[in-house]
């Protein structure tokens, strides 16, 4: 290896392991310190879209921004040739693997981490919690038949939502809609 010192000849050796040795600026393997900057700069992009998809990332979507961040290299490198039509085509190819993943440039969400004490805070609050500890089932009991919800809903109007729901299913399915709500459907108070 030419014009490289150790730490870039092993840093080289890395990339090529991992991203294959067909990356070469002019396509041969003389100006290996090009060929350093490219693989970095696949590299660098692949990290930037893993970074986006944080939490989320399985196999198949690595693999997937693995061949995104290639026809990006691949796309940037036929736009500055002046070669548009090259550089269309891998745009297209990128827009094609997207949407097969269904993913949206700037669309990625990370995984929210799930705080246990966060969780168990919001249980203490509704009063479903003490001291950090879940209360008993008959305790549980009592406070459900206490609490009334955010909006005062009664049979009738539940009632109505089955019977709603009901005829929406019946139509869908090619059937007359019904004028009375079966007792089978109708819901029981059994909390008082």
């Amino acid at each position: 290896m030419t014009g490289l010192n150790a730490e870039e000849k092993e840093r080289l050796r890395e990339l090529r392991k991992l991203w294959g040795k067909d990356y070469s600026a002019k396509g041969d393997e003389s100006d290996e310190s090009d060929e350093l900057f490219t693989l970095e700069k696949i590299e660098n992009s692949f990290n930037i879209l893993a970074n986006e998809y944080t939490g989320a990332l399985t196999p198949r979507l690595t693999m997937n921004l693995r061949d995104i961040a290639v026809l990006r290299f691949r796309r940037d490198e036929a736009v500055a040739r002046g070669d548009g039509m090259e550089g269309k085509r891998y745009g297209e190819m990128i827009d094609k693997i997207m949407t097969a993943e269904g993913l949206k440039a700037g669309d990625a969400k990370p995984v929210e981490n799930v705080r246990v004490d966060a969780i168990i805070l919001a249980l203490e609050n509704r009063g479903a919690a003490k001291n950090g500890q879940l209360i008993s089932k008959p305790e549980l009991i009592k406070l459900l038949k206490r609490d009334k919800g955010k909006y005062n809903t009664s049979l009738d109007v539940v009632d109505a939502m089955m019977m709603s729901i009901i005829n929406t299913m019946r139509t869908n399915n090619g059937d007359e809609k019904l004028d009375f709500l079966p007792i089978s459907a109708q819901i029981q108070d059994s909390l008082g």
